[in-house]
């Protein structure tokens, strides 16, 4: 196998593969989106790494606030608002459907598709200067066919997953898989998920918090 780097070189890989499978190069680089997203969360929820995004302060009373670019409610794993303007201290709010809060937590919720809000014992923070730190599971930049010299966002290391993933969809796809083919890609995929779990494992051998969630994650 090539070590891939770009999109087309993924493309290729499938094609020397499945080399009539007729599917469009806009086909492909959504199946390879939808590759790349699970990998990419998963690992990135694997290293126990998360984005960390300044948001905009607080404005005394309002309700709403923008979400990171890419950023959708599901993907935050916490905030964290100042608790004084002097911003050196931080308080955890944690999440909350809007019509769930109560009067005496902090929450974050989703407001609309691109806001997210913010309530203090049931209202709006009601100081203005706070700072807000949003921690999210980073979402990779979606791929459509117009650019096939564009290199996905996961390490070289681990770009051999998307080669073994998008071949085992391709040959899942339709009304008549090839469901022995799609299995083998699929162990394939496996196999070197447990190589990357192994080498992660080894990498935080001294780092007990993180080795925990590496195994619930297989």
């Amino acid at each position: 196998m090539i070590k891939i780097a770009t999109l087309q070189q993924i493309i290729d890989v499938l094609n020397d593969e499945i080399p009539d499978h007729g599917a469009s190069n806009a086909t492909l680089c959504r199946l390879i989106n939808s590759v790349q997203m699970d990998v990419y969360l998963k690992l990135g929820r694997l290293s126990n790494y998360v984005e960390k995004y300044k948001g905009s302060d607080t404005i005394a009373d309002q309700l709403g606030y923008p979400l990171p670019d890419n950023c959708r409610i599901s993907d935050i794993v916490t905030i964290e608002v100042a608790t004084s303007t002097d911003n050196t201290e931080y308080e955890t709010y944690e999440f909350r459907a809007l019509k769930d809060t109560d009067r005496y937590g902090k929450y974050f919720g989703d407001l609309t598709e691109s806001t997210f809000f913010l309530l203090d014992t049931g209202d709006p923070i009601s100081t203005s200067g706070l700072e807000v730190y949003i921690y999210y599971d980073k979402r990779p930049t979606q791929f459509d066919s117009s650019d096939l010299t564009l290199v996905p966002e996961l390490d070289t290391d681990y770009h051999q997953l998307l080669e073994y993933g998008l071949i085992q969809r391709m040959y899942s796809r339709g009304s008549y898989p090839d469901t022995e083919k799609a299995d083998y890609w699929q162990a394939m995929f496996d196999e070197k998920m447990i190589d990357v779990k192994n080498a992660m494992e080894e990498k935080y051998a001294n780092a007990p918090d993180i080795s925990p969630q590496i195994l619930e994650h297989f």
